[in-house]
């Protein structure tokens, strides 16, 4: 297909096993304030939680986002470099078992800016940021970046 508007998604899972040092702050603290909200509701167990809706304070999670500047994490183009700018975010808590920290997890997808997307090469989207295609169709020079396409990462929209 190609030479069209993309915004893509990524899935960023976090669970006990992650190690990234980001990775670790969120999980801890995501769960910490999870463990919290469980000592105040009434339907709390020891062996299951039963929280209709966990949630984690917005103030904290906006936290975290500002440390990755502005480019989804895991993300690396070719030159292994984090270079896909994102605009917004969701956030979920997959699992959550009061108690059980190792079988907390929690979910945050991204969605990157608008993109060009220009083609496949190899196992690679060749993209350009923003959208550039009128300056493709006028033959001008446009400044391409190539994504490796890898698993969690999906086209969210196209035009």
């Amino acid at each position: 297909m190609g030479k069209s508007i993309i915004r893509l998604r990524y899935r960023k899972v976090i669970t006990a096993a992650s190690t990234a040092a980001w990775d670790r702050q969120v999980f801890d603290h995501t769960y910490q304030e999870f463990s919290g909200q469980t000592q105040y509701d009434n339907q709390w167990s020891q062996t299951h939680v039963l929280i209709a809706e966990p949630r984690v304070d917005p103030d904290l999670m906006h936290t975290y986002i500002q440390q990755l500047q502005g480019y989804i994490p895991d993300v690396l183009n070719t030159s292994g470099q984090r270079r896909l700018p994102f605009r917004e975010y969701t956030f979920e808590i997959v699992n959550a078992h009061a108690g059980t920290q190792e079988e907390h997890a929690v979910a945050i997808e991204f969605y990157s800016e608008s993109l060009t997307w220009i083609d496949v090469v190899g196992t690679n989207l060749l993209i350009a940021y923003g959208d550039q295609l009128a300056a493709l169709r006028a033959g001008q020079d446009v400044e391409t970046e190539l994504i490796p396409l890898q698993p969690l990462l999906n086209i969210h929209s196209i035009q």
